[in-house]
């Protein structure tokens, strides 16, 4: 027995030896490098982006599963502040915001990604965020590579939910000082955990995050805003972190998804919906659109300057929210009749969640009202409710695959 335990431990000495050497994306798929350079010869030939040799967030992240002092914090906070970001950091979390990148997808994330980099220099709560979403993730992409047949479980990864735990607190902690300062940092660990949520699958959670940001960003004023009286208050001193912007980044980058054929069980139920219907190419077009002008509103927005400029954009919202009305009739229209929500193919309820969230941006930007607000409540609490589908219907899912490997194919990943 003893003999075991020294074997199994020389066995552990072993691989940590060799996690030490070959490229980053070999690392997470947890396969030997051959430690060519620049670039491996086993990503080139698989058509992988190589991540090169070096820990891209040495500097940020500390060790994961310590538990530090609260000296050690501050020698670590400064040790971290004398250093510079670098462009392939900047990239790297970039990647790391979504698992649509997965696919060689770009968000157009380097400016959100750069922003949480830099204010991750001097705020500890922000390097445990990021320690936790790249730790996560990488146990993702490990898992659609080692074992594409079984659904992966986010809850089994202790050192990423501990540093999403010790980020959580360390804000809770920070957000207690009457300190209006710490908000954009704030908000730049809700974008982090945003992200965080997305990987775990949580869209319930992730939904909460996208609500509550939004409504900081509305209390401290990241934009101007149309009072009832129509008097034009103007916009936080700093510019803050867009969570809306972030967001819509996230669902507008294109997905690829496809539906697992249905598994017939043991007493002839199904472990997955067999449902080959997908949104209207034109439907789904026309939303991306949406998107896209929704963010030349929200940006429009931004740069108001009078209430004159204010008020041109009031009519502007309003057609905004009435093409969002449409693009939802139409939806409607193309989904069989009388079928209930939560039996739409994801695809489809993905799209009707990016178009929730499309209208709680709008509403909340520029202007409000008594009825409007009961609005943005009523739009919240829908949000939720269709984000709730989501994730049971994403958990039924993965059991799919799982148990529908014997059908062959190549499992996917599901992501907003």
């Amino acid at each position: 027995m003893d003999e075991s335990i020294v074997v199994r431990g020389q066995k552990r000495t072993e691989r940590r030896a060799k996690s030490k050497t070959g490229c980053g994306t070999c690392k997470i798929r947890r396969i030997k490098c051959d430690e060519s350079k620049p670039s491996c010869n086993k990503c080139v030939s698989t058509g992988r982006k190589c991540d090169g040799y070096e820990s891209p967030f040495r500097s940020f992240i500390p060790e994961l599963g310590s538990r530090g002092t609260g000296q050690q914090d501050d020698i670590e906070q400064a040790n971290v502040g004398t250093r510079a970001v670098l462009p392939a950091e900047v990239e790297i979390l970039s990647r790391l915001f979504s698992t649509k990148t997965m696919f060689d997808v770009n968000l157009g994330c380097e400016e959100e990604s750069k922003q949480v980099l830099h204010a991750s220099l001097t705020q500890a709560p922000l390097r445990s965020a990021i320690a936790s979403l790249k730790v996560l993730r990488e146990d993702l992409e490990s898992s659609l590579s080692n074992s594409p047949s079984s659904p992966w479980r986010p809850e089994t990864n202790h050192e990423g939910l501990q540093q999403y735990s010790k980020a959580m607190t360390g804000l809770a902690k920070s957000l207690s000082l009457p300190d209006r300062t710490r908000v954009p940092s704030t908000l730049l660990c809700c974008e982090t955990f945003i992200s965080i949520e997305q990987v775990r699958g949580d869209h319930v959670a992730m939904a909460q995050h996208i609500i509550r940001g939004v409504e900081i960003m509305r209390e401290y004023g990241a934009r101007p805003c149309l009072t009832h009286a129509g008097k034009l208050v103007p916009a936080h001193r700093g510019p803050l972190p867009l969570i809306d912007v972030f967001a819509v980044k996230l669902f507008a980058a294109p997905c690829r998804f496809k539906e697992q054929p249905a598994v017939v069980g043991a007493h002839g139920g199904t472990a997955a919906t067999c449902d080959d219907q997908r949104l209207d190419p034109e439907n789904q077009k026309q939303l991306k659109n949406l998107a896209t002008n929704t963010l030349v509103f929200l940006n429009e927005v931004r740069h108001v300057q009078s209430v004159e400029d204010a008020t041109q954009l009031v009519s502007k919202k309003a057609n905004l929210l009435k093409s969002l009305n449409d693009w939802l009739l139409d939806l409607n229209q193309i989904q069989r009749q009388g079928e209930p929500i939560d039996k739409e193919p994801l695809a489809v309820l993905f799209e009707r969640v990016f178009h929730q969230l499309l209208r709680i941006f709008t509403l909340n930007a520029l202007d409000s009202s008594q009825s409007q607000d009961v609005q943005i409540a009523a739009e919240k609490r829908q949000l939720l409710e269709l984000a709730g589908i989501v994730s049971s219907r994403v958990q039924a899912y993965n059991a799919g695959w799982s148990a529908g490997s014997v059908f062959g194919g190549e499992r996917q990943t599901v992501g907003v």
